[in-house]
């Protein structure tokens, strides 16, 4: 418990102040009428004219909140406005499936998508950290309030849009954030509020906003009576920058600073352009009498030459009134646009361990002469010693520091929180945060391992992923056990299974920066998933998930392709003698005339590094005509026909495809019909697909299109890879003089320039197949942890002379183990083979039969692969247990268990293993601590292993 040194001023006033009118209660503990504050809203009624008021008791409300276009004049009414907290912690570039990201509009921690809502004494988080965009406050509507709010963020933290001219008023806020942490295109008012930069580890100048005013609105972003308090480092910042350039977005961005109070930290330019091809006589940056803390007005002769300094008279045309029009957010609730006395609240309280300190810092929202800053430490979070007192001396003083000469034993913590007080006022008492000299472990692990996941082909491994682990404070090595069928590496040459894990021994306790190479080495076709274990003892076990799946080797040949590097014929020196030559065409799409350059390059419209660069307009570059979804009028088609005396197989097709200077809304479709698209229902779309990594590309809808595929950008031309399936594993079968037609599809959802799609190197694959006089009903193999039984059965035999069984160990070379005499019926017949010879380690078997005609010819079956899997040593992984428990075992028979006694001979846990498995993860939440031994009973062998659980 925390231990209070200094008085505490209740809050009661504050809760009967507020609570006077307000609908409805919001608790964390139960004592209102609901316990989160998305459930309130949600319950609020729709299309209300006047307040719907919801009043929240403090408390820290981890939620990701949107307040939904019907439910409009929400007012959310904090109980006090540093304990009051609404966080969460999405970023725009997390993964929401192989492909696509959140986002930044999708990454705000609280939405609002309904006109007049109001917020007073709140504070909204996104508490996600620095390294991606992530947006604390969306507002995407109009006539938006809010007062006495914080907004803790780093970049974009306020995005402020809508449709028409959408409106919103800040009064007396603090906002923080480390780059473009106010943005967006809606005209706002901010109205004596604290913007604290904070300092940027990573980069020595930053911008405080980035307004995206449409041409013809004339506001944005309007700043009255700003203070911008001095960071603690050396991070430089610009007032603005435009977004995105106005050259690209044919914009005028406008920003002004009236009577702003500045520290040092403002670059002396002032203002900055977004890049060099900015059109800087379209913005409108602007201010008026900017000065320093001590009174001095800021010295303007080094700002940029085409911003602004106003006059006194010019200042009168940003009033509310102005501004704002017939909405006056002064009379949308009473005493909203009175001053009202500053709050006591703490933000961004960090913690740094060195090796022999701890440096802790925070800043003041709003400066306050008088308050009193008191640090205080405990080694068991109940205890507390005051460590550091401070008084602030000054009404701006805003940064204060402590650094503790003490750092935790080896193995045990620190906790830390500060309490700010004065006597008038409502004392801040932080969160607590923890210093950790204990074992961790760090892993930043993509999700595409999970989303995308790997793909094999049997015989060879998938191609590798990776993750990245780190630890610190390590007593024991750091064990990475993957799943079955699932390997690791830190070279990407020398792999580990779950049968030997990876280990890796810390230098002095530490594990630095490393990355895991993963990869899928299966020995069947199947959809494989699982986890890789990271553990190590003193930690909870971390688990990275993984998938995967498993295709069998392809005897696909090449049948047709198609360059686009010269022109759209396909190749000669390519193409099958069982297919006729055809052209690719254009249908509402066109190449680029190529004069459209890019910054110093110009793209053709073929060539060999850009392939066939196109667009929807006859320049080839304009996309609005399509936009961002799918439309049916627009692709490009191929075309492939059996030649006479033929019949083929098209499997897939595979291209390169990137889009050139925009990765907006670009996503592309294939469907293809063996009737020449003669009706509306004659139009199939791709089975599934692989891309450039080997993992299986993810599909959303778009349009009409259930399968559509985003497509990134690359300017140095089309590098993606894309193989895209027909019909599964059948393909799509050709006779003689029957053509199969392939359509490709693409949309962008920018209307800038120069942008392009780029497309080369497009090739149907599959076979060239010839009549044999049997049908192959069905071709099977089948381990028995001794031999393999190869069983196949065939009908319509005419003139076979018999079956030449087979055998290869990595699916490439076969050799020829058996052969069976055909039975020459017509009628179904079955045929059995035992294979007992090079089974004695594990791995993966190949098999097909190679179908003889009595008169010479020949025909190979499907590819058939069987798993030998031996395991002979019982291991269990970790052996000083906190969860879950790894134990992997020899080839379990029907009826295997696995056994656990304690130390007395009493059996604790008992589980029935799964016929065939080699691992089996078993929970020990159960079992109490103390020693034990782990029994596995097999086929009447019986094995036991000791381990210790903590």
């Amino acid at each position: 418990m925390k231990i209070f040194l200094v008085p505490i001023i209740l809050v009661c006033s504050l809760f009967t102040k507020h609570a006077k009118g307000y609908d409805v209660i919001v608790a964390k503990d139960g004592s209102g009428n609901y316990t989160t504050v998305q459930d309130a809203i949600n319950a609020a009624p729709a299309g209300r004219t006047i307040g719907y008021t919801i009043f929240i008791k403090n408390g820290r409300y981890k939620e990701k909140i949107t307040i939904a276009a019907t439910k409009t004049f929400i007012q959310l009414i904090g109980e006090s406005v540093a304990n009051t907290i609404l966080t969460y912690d999405d970023y725009a570039s997390k993964s929401t499936s192989c492909s696509a990201t959140l986002g930044t509009q999708n990454s705000a921690s609280f939405s609002v998508n309904a006109n007049d809502f109001a917020a007073i004494d709140i504070t909204f988080e996104n508490s996600y950290g620095d390294g991606s965009q992530a947006v604390t406050v969306l507002v995407n509507a109009d006539r938006a309030m809010f007062k006495n709010c914080r907004f803790l963020g780093n970049q974009d933290t306020v995005y402020l849009k809508g449709t028409g001219t959408p409106k919103s008023y800040f009064k007396n806020c603090y906002i923080d954030g480390n780059i473009d942490f106010i943005f967006g295109s809606a005209v706002a008012l901010f109205d004596s509020c604290v913007l604290y930069a904070k300092t940027r580890v990573a980069t020595s100048s930053s911008y405080i906003t980035a307004p995206n005013t449409p041409t013809g609105q004339a506001f944005g972003f309007v700043f009255k009576n700003a203070i911008l308090p001095n960071n603690t480092g050396a991070t430089a910042y610009f007032f603005s920058r435009p977004w995105p350039s106005p050259s690209e977005a044919a914009t005028a961005q406008k920003a002004v600073f009236i009577n702003a109070v500045l520290s040092s930290h403002i670059n002396a330019a002032g203002w900055a352009v977004w890049n060099t091809s900015t059109i800087t006589s379209n913005i409108y940056y602007a201010e008026f009498l900017s000065k320093y803390f001590n009174g001095n007005v800021v010295d303007i002769s080094g700002r940029v030459p085409w911003s602004y300094q106003l006059l006194a008279a010019d200042t009168a045309a940003y009033s509310t009134a102005a501004m704002f029009g017939t909405w006056q957010p002064c009379n949308a609730l009473a005493n909203f646009c009175n001053n009202t006395p500053a709050s006591i609240a703490i933000s961004n309280f960090t913690a740094i361990k060195n090796a022999a300190s701890v440096g802790l810092s925070w800043n003041i929202s709003w400066p306050i002469n008088g308050i009193q800053y008191q640090l205080f430490r405990s080694t068991n979070n109940t205890t507390y010693t005051n460590v550091y007192t401070q008084t602030a001396s000054t009404d701006t003083a805003v940064n204060f520091n402590y650094t503790d000469f003490s750092v935790p034993a080896t193995g045990s913590k620190y906790y830390y929180y500060v309490v700010a007080a004065k006597p008038g006022f409502a004392s801040h008492i932080t969160d607590t945060i923890v210093v950790s000299n204990s074992a961790a472990i760090q892993i930043n692990a993509p999700a595409a391992l999970n989303f995308c996941g790997f793909n094999q082909v049997l015989g060879t491994p998938s191609p590798s992923q990776t993750y990245t682990i780190a630890a610190t404070n390590l007593t024991s090595n750091l064990t990475i056990t993957p799943s079955a069928d699932f390997e690791v590496s830190i070279n990407g040459s020398t792999w580990f299974s779950n049968a030997m894990p990876l280990v890796i021994t810390p230098v002095a306790g530490t594990v630095t920066l490393t990355t895991i190479y993963v990869r899928l080495n299966a020995g069947a076709v199947d959809i494989y998933t699982g986890n890789i274990a990271n553990a190590t003892d003193g930690v909870n076990t971390l688990l990275v998930p993984v998938k995967g799946r498993t295709t069998p080797p392809s005897n696909d040949i090449v049948l047709q392709a198609w360059a686009l590097t010269t022109n759209t014929n396909d190749s000669v020196a390519v193409r099958s003698t069982a297919v006729i030559p055809s052209t690719s065409t254009l249908i509402n799409l066109f190449t680029t005339d190529g004069t459209l350059p890019a910054p110093a390059v110009t793209v053709p419209p073929y060539s060999n590094q850009y392939g066939q660069v196109f667009g929807a307009n006859i320049a080839g570059n304009n996309w609005q005509n399509i936009g961002s979804t799918l439309k049916r009028p627009y692709y490009q088609q191929f075309t492939v026909t059996a030649a006479a005396g033929n019949t083929i197989q098209l499997d897939s097709v595979t291209f390169n495809c990137n889009f050139y200077s925009t990765a907006s809304g670009t996503k592309m479709a294939l469907v293809y019909s063996k009737n020449g698209f003669s009706a509306p229902a004659d139009s199939t779309e791709f089975s599934d697909g692989i891309g450039t990594s080997g993992a299986v590309l993810p599909v959303v809808t778009s349009g009409n299109f259930n399968k559509a595929i985003a497509i990134a950008q690359n300017n140095a031309g089309p590098a993606d890879y894309f193989s895209l399936a027909l019909n599964g594993s059948s393909g799509i079968v050709l006779n003689a003089g029957e053509t199969a037609t392939i359509r490709l599809y693409w949309a962008c959802g920018s209307t800038g320039t120069p942008r392009f799609a780029m497309l080369k190197n497009v090739q149907v694959k599959g076979l060239v197949t010839t009549p044999v006089p049997v049908s192959l009903v069905a071709f099977t193999a089948v381990y028995n942890g001794n031999k393999v039984k190869l069983n196949w059965l065939t009908q319509q035999e005419i003139n076979l002379q018999g079956y030449e069984v087979e055998k290869s160990v990595g699916g490439i070379q076969f050799s020829s183990i058996s052969f069976v005499a055909a039975k020459s019926s017509i009628g179904q017949n079955s045929y059995s083979l035992y294979d007992e010879e090079g089974l004695q380690t594990s791995g993966i078997i190949f098999y097909r039969l190679k179908m003889k005609n009595k008169d010479g010819g020949f025909s190979f079956s499907n590819i058939i692969t069987v798993s030998i899997k031996k395991t002979d040593v019982l291991k269990i992984i970790p052996n000083i247990v906190v969860n879950n428990i790894y134990v992997f075992h020899a080839l379990a028979k029907q009826g295997a268990a696995i056994e656990i006694y304690a130390i007395d001979g009493r059996r604790v846990f008992r589980k029935v293993v799964a016929k065939d498995a080699i691992q089996t993860t078993i929970s020990s939440a159960n079992i109490t601590a103390g020693n034990y031994n782990l029994v596995f009973v097999n086929n009447n062998k019986i094995e036991f292993v000791k381990f210790i659980k903590q």
